[in-house]
């Protein structure tokens, strides 16, 4: 996707902790695992459901390239002024779940009983 408006100011690239509509979640969290060297550990943290700075203080132009980036490993994230971060919060247990976007915890969604354990 190309973004023809070059905006003035300094941008963050934002995973939102969700893959992108039909991507299969285990192959994203291996896309990452491999772009990015991750541990289990740290693979776990990314897709906890919380947003994640992936980069900051970056160009318009940039975030945008890094934002299609992610895109094409799997991954859903935004771009936003530097200032609208809020600050890093100890993450929860809950999160969407793949199937139906219910906010949830656990290894089934409460909603529709999806099995987020072998998803």
């Amino acid at each position: 996707m190309k973004d023809e408006l070059s905006i003035e100011g300094r941008y963050q690239v934002v995973f939102t902790g969700i893959p992108v509509a039909g991507a299969n979640l285990v192959k994203v969290k291996n896309n990452f695992r491999k772009h990015f060297q991750l541990s289990e550990d740290k693979l776990g943290k990314l897709f906890s459901g919380q947003n994640s700075a992936l980069q900051k203080d970056v160009s318009w132009e940039e975030a945008i390239r890094y934002r299609d980036r992610m895109k094409e490993l799997g991954a859903v994230c935004d771009v936003l002024p530097m200032e609208t971060l809020e600050p890093a919060t100890e993450p929860t247990e809950t999160f969407p779940c793949p199937k139906c976007r219910t906010v949830t915890s656990g290894d089934r969604c409460s909603n529709c009983n999806f099995d987020i354990a072998n998803y």
